[in-house]
């Protein structure tokens, strides 16, 4: 841990204290397989809902930012399958909204 002008920082891994690790990663809420693609077989986008999640949305954009897909998922662990017949090489952005809010977000890339 840095300690600087009194402030504490430690990085996203962690640090070191008396021995002990302390590890501060989020949870990867929101993965995309298989990753990158080739484009022959579907995209499987699996979304982790914490315990109080009872709803949420997946969307996803294609590289000039338009919304190509919108699927709520219901369960503790969701998954959505995009086809990817049609879309064109290059990367693509996820998200995955509860209540309205950004609560995890991936990229895929699909290279032809």
């Amino acid at each position: 841990m840095k300690h600087t002008n009194g402030l504490c920082s430690a990085g996203s891994r962690g640090a070191d204290r008396a021995g002990e690790k302390v590890s501060y990663d989020a949870p990867q809420l929101l993965t995309a397989y298989p990753n990158p693609s080739d484009g022959k077989q579907p995209i499987y986008l699996v979304a982790h809902l914490l315990e109080g999640m009872t709803a949420a949305e997946v969307r996803v954009f294609d590289p000039l930012g338009r919304q190509i897909l919108v699927e709520r998922v219901n369960n503790a662990v969701g998954i959505a399958e995009l086809p990817t017949d049609g879309l064109p090489t290059g990367l693509y952005s996820v998200v995955l909204l509860v209540d309205g809010l950004n609560v995890g977000s991936t990229k895929f890339e699909i290279i032809r």
